[in-house]
């Protein structure tokens, strides 16, 4: 009859460590430019200033709505428009641009109506 063994297992014999691994890390030279000093790959143009230029901004200021809501409206107005395929001043308002417009626009009227329509329904609280 056999009996019963105990049973080891082998493990990988420990080598020793190179002489490239043995020494120290080297630290960072401080002359070295890091990557938040990178400058950024797109910059955003400032809003331009002077005569002749409407910010929403104003119009806001006119009506005594936050900009931020009144952004958030007129989004909502102008997907409405292009999902209804009207003819709207607001469709021709580029994403990811500036509110700003030119004196005598057609899109200025347009907006002032929805942002008084809003302050309407909601109030200037807000």
């Amino acid at each position: 009859m056999r009996t019963a063994t105990a049973t080891t297992t082998k493990t990988a014999p420990r080598t020793k460590l190179s002489a490239k691994a043995k020494r120290p890390v080297k630290a960072a030279k401080p002359d070295a430019a890091s990557l938040a000093s990178k400058d950024a790959k797109r910059a955003i143009p400032k809003a331009p200033e002077g005569k002749g230029v409407v910010v929403l901004k104003t119009i806001c200021a006119e009506l005594g709505i936050n900009p931020k809501v009144a952004r958030r409206e007129l989004r909502k107005h102008r997907a409405e428009s292009i999902e209804e395929k009207s003819r709207d001043a607001l469709r021709s308002h580029d994403l990811h641009t500036r509110w700003v417009f030119r004196k005598g626009d057609p899109q200025i009227p347009r907006i002032k109506e929805i942002l008084r329509a809003y302050v309407e329904r909601n109030g200037e609280s807000e």
